[in-house]
């Protein structure tokens, strides 16, 4: 059930733009049984984003989701770069166009753009992967793509966070719930009254042995006043593993205490 999550943009490169459109992805794909086992981001280069495609199709993940470069300018190549990756050609496509061509109309109609006429930039954003399947965008202009090869379900989503989001939850988090299986991810945190991180791993191996499955992290970067930690505990499966795992790590630590969870 793993995922990749690629974020496209020189934006996110050079640190103007930060990148919370992977970490909100990376909550949503974990919390319905997905495991994210990577995050890049990318440069706005065709060769780029063909490669980064080619590279995390090799791992065979379940998802490979995109977000950014969708949009009309020049430098908006994602879907050319999922082309050149997969040897596709960009093919014009009658439905993104009819949907561009609306959004416009809309977005004319409510005084947000000038003209709703499809330049050539605009209909630029209708030129999509030959086999894809076009993702509403309720709240912008540029449509979402989704497509199947070799297994795979490639996403592209926008990049600006609002469109990104919206899409997700509407178009993707539904197709993804029923690739995933109906998994939760259970995750809780308990506080231990212990600041030592390597006291805290003994407690973590041992507990490991007697609950497979339950991933134990403490959160060193975080502590909570003078010798107590936070320590996360997740799973994909039962609560009640999750909550043995907690039970024993409480009788580790006599004093820890519950501070709930997610």
């Amino acid at each position: 059930m793993k995922a990749y999550i690629i974020a496209v943009g020189k934006e996110l490169l050079t640190g103007r733009v930060l990148d919370t459109n992977s970490n909100y992805i990376a909550k949503r794909l974990n919390g319905i049984g997905f495991r994210v086992a990577a995050i890049k981001v990318i440069d706005d280069e065709q060769d780029d984003i063909a490669s980064a495609l080619k590279e995390s199709g090799k791992a065979k993940p379940r998802v490979l989701l995109f977000t950014g470069g969708l949009g009309p300018t020049p430098d908006d190549l994602t879907l050319r770069g999922i082309a050149k990756g997969l040897g596709k050609k960009l093919v014009k496509s009658a439905k993104a166009l009819k949907f561009i061509k609306r959004r416009y109309e809309e977005l004319y109609s409510e005084g947000m753009v000038d003209s709703p006429e499809l330049n050539e930039f605009r209909a630029k954003m209708g030129l999509l992967p030959e086999g894809s399947r076009i993702l509403d965008n309720h709240v912008g202009t540029a449509p979402g793509v989704h497509m199947r090869e070799a297994g795979v379900n490639i996403f592209a989503l926008p990049g600006v966070p609002a469109e990104m989001r919206e899409m997700l939850e509407i178009e993707v988090m539904p197709r993804l719930e029923k690739i995933g299986g109906g998994r939760n991810r259970v995750e809780e945190s308990i506080m231990v009254p212990c600041g030592d991180e390597s006291v805290i791993s003994g407690a973590i191996r041992k507990i490991g042995a007697a609950v497979p499955g339950v991933f134990i992290k403490p959160d060193p970067a975080g502590f909570y006043g003078s010798g107590t930690m936070k320590v996360y505990f997740s799973s994909y499966g039962p609560r009640e593993r999750v909550e043995e795992a907690i039970k024993l790590m409480m009788n580790e630590f006599s004093k820890g205490k519950k501070t709930g969870g997610v």
